[in-house]
């Protein structure tokens, strides 16, 4: 599934054939079930580098919400760590986590 820019100024054959960078393009529903819209939009709005920033970021934020339950003795659980919603965390934290790995792992030599 490739995403394609388009722009309300454009003619539609020139939209059909402006492409957003390869990495966007990897951004699909298959690879990252949970978060690949919002990914696939910081991608083209921000650039891959603040996209895969922002995915380190969140994934931290989403990790320690979940792990922030009354069970491991926090006084105030965060709603993450309850059942209805902690899988959808989870999930969304492995999207981010994997997207921010693989753009790292593409910058090493």
């Amino acid at each position: 599934m490739a995403y394609i820019r388009t722009m309300s100024n454009t003619n539609p054959a020139e939209a059909a054939t402006s492409r957003i960078p390869s990495a966007v393009e990897a951004v699909t529903a298959q690879r990252y079930p949970y978060e690949a819209a919002r990914i696939a939009l910081l991608c083209a709005r921000d650039g891959v580098a603040a996209a895969a920033d922002f995915c380190a970021r969140t994934s931290r934020i989403y990790r320690a919400a979940v792990l922030a339950s009354a069970k491991r003795g926090h006084r105030h659980a965060h709603f993450a760590s309850l059942p209805d919603y902690r899988a959808k965390f989870i999930g969304s934290y492995c999207d981010f986590k994997r997207f921010h790995l693989a753009q790292r792992s593409a910058l090493e030599p």
